[in-house]
């Protein structure tokens, strides 16, 4: 696409009814084309423009060790996903323990691409000790609904 400005020249030749038939529908689509592709870029630029050193020091409570192995195009998903995981400010209450129980920090084993897919594997890491099976159980279960959501978003990009 030119970035110069038309001349006297070129404008009276565009005001010729014989140029707009012959030429300029196609260098309208052409010059359409041209901006299309420009705007995939940015889009493109824009949604890669993190990469996974960045996900290791945004997130260090979460990424321990660096076991990210998955394509670029993932890390927006992952952001967003880690995002919810540090932000969750969940605590309840044990009646056995008889104290107020804080929601855990997840820690990343490894997240992978496996058939297409994503794979994140996790573990728990609590300031409490002795916590109850009830309370792990609900704790997995809303990081396995995030990790899910995460899984769905990753499987809507690729497809």
């Amino acid at each position: 696409m030119s970035k110069t400005p038309r001349t006297d020249a070129e404008r009276e030749k565009t005001l010729n009814p014989k140029y707009e038939y012959e030429g300029a529908e196609s260098e309208a689509w052409s010059w359409a084309e041209e901006l299309e592709q420009e705007l995939e870029e940015l889009k493109v630029a824009n949604e890669i423009s993190m990469t996974r050193e960045d996900i290791v020091k945004k997130y260090p409570k979460i990424f321990v060790d660096e076991y990210i192995y998955l394509p670029a195009s993932w890390l927006p998903v992952i952001d967003e996903l880690c995002d919810c995981m540090e932000s969750y400010g969940y605590s309840q209450y044990s009646e056995p323990n008889k104290e107020v129980i804080q929601f855990p920090q997840v820690v990343c084993d490894q997240v992978k691409s496996k058939f297409s897919q994503l794979r994140f594997y996790y573990h728990f890491e609590y300031d409490q000790e002795d916590i109850p099976i009830e309370i792990y159980t609900k704790h997995r279960q809303y990081v396995d609904g995030m990790i899910a959501y995460a899984e769905t978003r990753i499987r809507r990009l690729t497809d």
